[in-house]
């Protein structure tokens, strides 16, 4: 067939990127769109890359118009104690805009303040943009790099919402169709689903799908995307699903047409391959692999999938996974630099694992604060005096000060010192004992090893802070 644009029937000349590049996609297609066609689904491939940039930006995907400079792209996100944005990828945060910390009166009429910004270019143009607004302002001096600990971030999260989310769901499966299939996106009986993929006229062609076994084999990649296309015989429907990272499911009818044999064809893409050819694995099938009917009401299968918690269940389990993958390729990444190191001897080792703890202590200090609160929980059904008093100053002294260079109170800071070098010590006394594996790693990083020896010694020090209850 020849390379005709499957919307108007003009030379199809545009590189169109089969699975979203934002999402991963690396593969190409130049006979699905023409030019005037791929630019007008850019916004769809947009609304899609938008939806899941969270969960892109902190497994570290990096998109196929990124894969030069291997930049991950960030989410933007709002500090819950600051109410400041803040940009989020999986290995670094930073704030959109410079803050003005600890502000004072210098007597004359002035006033001085630190000024935390991300690079020196960022504070220059602060100043510029002040001076252009009249204010004589000057730099004094200028301080050193430090690591800023967040509070709660809050974003939002519209997954496949019925507007334009679906639209982008089912703009997916008409494109996978058109690679897979050319003939049956030609056909006449899918225009109605190009109308609605193009300006939303119509609607009712992709639906939420709970977790559904689709009778193949598991991925075998960790957040892989599985489409699935293809056309049953039984009814003459042709269909898709989708599931991305193995935890959103959606199904789309693209349409209807007589059919003799059913035929089906499946990718499986990594979204973490970096090169062709291990980013997909593409499986075709002489039955309808994975076929679903529609539902009668699509409206009610949405709402039921929303008050029956599954969607929020299935962003729960992602979020989940993608910690301990994080926690995975952490203690991966210091094992495989300690053995290059090879430290011989105690101090040695503590240097090491200095440095590791330094620039592992915003993952130590979530494995703090989440002793502290499952100690006060359980402190509270307790008639225990000493027990009752460490939890009243654990919740008496804030580890938080929004106003501070690093986010932390003065006691947050002493008890992330605290969980630190307790940390430390255990890492090094493992190693020179030889017990220090992946998994004890992991542990230490951010399971239960990791919090029971950062409690212990929280609750060493707290025994010494001076009691605030009343």
């Amino acid at each position: 067939m020849s390379r005709t644009c499957i919307i108007c029937g003009v030379a199809a000349n545009s590189r169109e990127h089969v699975f979203p590049a934002a999402l991963g996609g690396r593969r190409t297609n130049k006979g699905i769109y023409c030019e005037e066609h791929n630019e007008a689904y850019s916004g769809l491939a947009g609304v899609i890359a938008e939806q899941l940039r969270f969960f892109n930006s902190q497994l570290g995907v990096v998109g196929d118009h990124q894969r030069s400079t291997g930049v991950v792209k960030p989410v933007v996100m709002v500090d819950a104690t600051t109410k400041s944005e803040v940009r989020l990828n999986d290995k670094s945060i930073s704030y959109v805009s410079p803050r003005i910390l600890s502000p004072k009166a210098d007597g004359e009429g002035g006033s001085t303040f630190v000024l935390a910004v991300n690079s020196p270019e960022e504070a220059e143009a602060f100043v510029a943009e002040m001076r252009e607004k009249g204010m004589d302002i000057r730099i004094e001096s200028v301080g050193c790099a430090r690591t800023y600990y967040p509070g709660t971030l809050q974003g939002k999260l519209d997954l496949g919402g019925k507007d334009t989310g679906l639209r982008a769901i089912a703009y997916i499966a008409q494109t996978f169709l058109a690679h897979s299939f050319p003939d049956l996106a030609r056909l006449p009986q899918l225009a109605a689903l190009k109308e609605y993929t193009l300006n939303g006229s119509h609607s009712d062609f992709a639906w939420w799908q709970h977790a559904k076994d689709d009778g193949l084999e598991t991925v075998g990649k960790p957040f892989a995307h599985r489409v699935i296309v293809g056309h049953n015989a039984e009814d003459d429907v042709i269909y898709a699903r989708i599931s991305l990272f193995e935890a959103f499911h959606y199904v789309v009818r693209l349409g209807v047409a007589p059919t003799a044999t059913s035929r089906s064809m499946v990718f499986d893409i990594d979204p973490l391959a970096k090169h062709e050819p291990h980013d997909v694995i593409r499986t075709e099938y002489k039955d309808a692999v994975g076929y679903v009917p529609m539902p009668q009401d699509l409206m009610a299968h949405l709402s039921a999938s929303i008050s029956s918690g599954h969607a929020q269940a299935a962003v729960s389990s992602l979020m989940q996974r993608i910690q301990d993958h994080q926690r995975t390729t952490t203690a991966a990444k210091w094992l495989r630099e300690l053995e290059r190191m090879s430290p011989a001897g105690p101090e040695a080792a503590g240097a090491f694992f200095e440095r590791l703890v330094t620039e592992e202590s915003a993952r130590l200090l979530m494995l703090m604060e989440a002793f502290q609160r499952e100690f006060i929980d359980f402190a509270s059904g307790t008639k225990d005096l000493e027990l009752a008093t460490i939890s009243a100053n654990m919740s008496a002294h804030s580890a938080r000060d929004a106003s501070s260079f690093d986010g932390l109170s003065e006691h947050g800071r002493m008890l992330l010192k605290v969980s630190t070098t307790a940390i430390k010590q255990q890492l090094v006394g493992d190693f020179l004992n030889k017990l220090l594996d992946q998994d004890r790693m992991e542990m230490l990083l951010g399971g239960g090893p990791g919090q029971y020896t950062v409690g212990m010694a929280v609750l060493e020090r707290m025994r010494l802070v001076p009691s605030l209850a009343h």
